[in-house]
């Protein structure tokens, strides 16, 4: 295993991706423990390359989001504060990469 030009750690690409999938489980398993149903699913960036992530579904009832679906994603975002989160769907999901 030699170094990617993808890499800019010097970490091969393939060490990296194992690094973040084990922090992604144990994401996954804190936001268990908070009662957030984080499923692990694969995203794709911008170069089209396959992404680990995490997708936390915050389905809602009407028209427009409620005080409770807002107050739950910022839980969300807050247990996750050194990953990236992103809404999606008219705030029907947080995805967590």
């Amino acid at each position: 295993m030699g170094w990617s030009p993808g890499s800019d750690d010097g970490r091969p690409e393939n060490e990296r991706e194992v690094l973040n999938m084990e922090k992604l489980k144990r994401l996954q398993k804190k936001l268990s423990g908070c009662g957030y149903d984080a499923e692990l699913i694969t995203v794709y960036n911008r170069n089209g390359e396959d992404v680990p992530a995490l997708r936390i579904n915050t389905d809602y009832e009407g028209q427009y989001p409620t005080k409770e679906t807002h107050t739950k994603i910022n839980e969300i975002r807050k247990l996750c504060k050194n990953h990236v989160t992103e809404c999606r769907g008219f705030y029907t999901a947080v995805f967590i990469y």
